[in-house]
């Protein structure tokens, strides 16, 4: 999916949500009469020296479609945010990262049919997950 001056990213899998946690530190829910689809991704160190990455300096935006529906993804707090990433990984060091999609709860019947772009530089791309 994304191999950017030795970092790899790898899509994990979705889900559906009412709410998303992390630790006993976050728990975030949707806004009223939505629901959460949660996109989860293994971004690795593919070197063996240690690697500061800024994943929000990028200015990337994710866009989700499901069912004919598209949504933008929340850009949130969480220090596992794929969108906000910032931190430093050890050598082939792993790291668990999410994007969060709010779309009308009970619009999504599962995510088989799940698209995603990214926007960066004013051009669109559309990601192979």
């Amino acid at each position: 999916m994304l191999s950017i001056n030795g970092l790899s990213a790898s899509y994990k899998g979705a889900e559906i949500s009412e709410h998303y946690s992390m630790d006993e530190y976050f728990d975030l829910s949707p806004t009223r009469g939505y629901e959460f689809l949660v996109l989860k991704f293994s971004v690795v160190n593919t070197t063996s020296s240690d690697m500061t990455v800024d994943l929000d300096s990028l200015g990337l935006t994710y866009k989700a479609t499901v069912d004919g529906v598209t949504a933008r993804s929340d850009k949130t707090i969480l220090i596992n945010d794929l969108q906000t990433y910032v931190g430093t990984l050890s050598g082939k060091e792993e790291k668990n990262l999410v994007l969060l999609f709010q779309y009308p709860k009970g619009r999504l019947s599962d995510t088989a049919g799940l698209s995603l772009s990214t926007e960066y530089g004013g051009n669109q791309y559309r990601i192979i997950l």
